[in-house]
């Protein structure tokens, strides 16, 4: 029979409660390793890269930019408050020295566009100012025809720079999409001047080219299609690339410094609170649903 007044040794109970804080270490440990393990993981996502066309008119355009002189004396003739105000002669000087930089242009429209796909952070678009340089030239070749009474070519000009407009965010990322409206607005407004001086002929044909050139249409949705997938490789990169991994989460000026290793090691520790996993399903999907839907008047007067 067991003996009311027995009471456990407190070697007992210390060794018990040891044994307890042990064990519940052991499943932390456990759990953390457990975390770890999935936190570190690299996510498998397939992003798909396009094949480009073979001719790009892409290439097209980037010769035209890359050829193009006198890009500071073009802006300021097509400004609407010009600094210097250029006579005609001298506009029409513009145009002509850069008349290859037209041909160039206008060779690549004979072919489709799309714009090398960005997989990773490293990518830069040097191209894109030098696209609004040529389109401020269409407009300029514009603007001089439209001097000289030339009012169809003045139009057709003004089109060359709105198909740039359209073409230039094709297969590009957010900047690719904004440097596309740019452009667009650089034709579009003394596009209107020119329409009010066309006979009935030339205004069906400027519809007509117009109509082909929104054809080729790269919604705000396709844009940030693009823009996701961007994120998506340029974070796979980032995952597996210890280099560029230590850039982004290594405090600046301490790469070189005694105890960087101790930093870089310790900044993986970021991923115990946000998972690669996590930060790789972050993306503008939610976006690029709502951009799918057609456009929803709003009653404003109600």
């Amino acid at each position: 029979m067991q003996n009311p007044h027995y009471r456990p040794a407190p070697r007992s109970n210390k060794r018990t409660a040891l044994i307890s804080l042990g064990l519940i270490g052991l499943m932390g440990v456990g759990l953390i390793g457990f975390w770890w393990n999935t936190a570190m993981k690299t996510p498998v996502v397939n992003i798909p890269n396009p094949v480009l066309p073979n001719p790009n008119a892409f290439d097209f355009y980037v010769t035209a930019g890359n050829t193009l002189t006198g890009d500071k004396q073009i802006g300021v003739a097509v400004s609407t408050k010009p600094t210097i105000a250029y006579s005609l002669a001298h506009k029409e000087a513009l145009v002509q020295q850069n008349a290859g930089v037209i041909n160039t242009l206008h060779q690549g429209f004979a072919y489709p566009y799309l714009n090398p796909p960005a997989r990773s952070f490293d990518v830069l678009f040097p191209y894109y100012a030098k696209f609004r340089s040529v389109a401020r030239l269409l407009s300029l070749r514009g603007q001089v025809r439209a001097a000289r009474g030339d009012w169809s070519g003045a139009a057709d000009s003004y089109l060359d720079t709105i198909r740039m407009g359209e073409d230039t965010p094709r297969g590009s990322v957010l900047i690719g999409k904004l440097v596309g409206i740019a452009c667009l607005a650089i034709g579009r407004k003394p596009m209107w001047s020119a329409v009010e001086h066309l006979n009935a002929a030339q205004s069906r044909a400027a519809a007509s080219r117009l109509a082909s050139i929104m054809d080729r249409h790269f919604s705000y949705a396709d844009t940030l299609q693009e823009e996701k997938r961007f994120g998506q490789a340029a974070l796979l990169e980032v995952f597996t690339n210890a280099k560029k991994r230590n850039a982004f989460m290594v405090p600046a000026g301490t790469g070189n410094s005694p105890g960087s290793g101790a930093l870089e090691a310790m900044s993986s520790l970021f991923y115990l609170a946000y998972s690669k996993n996590r930060i790789m399903n972050v993306t503008v999907q939610p976006e690029i649903a709502g951009n799918l839907l057609p456009y929803r008047l709003v009653g404003y007067l109600c």
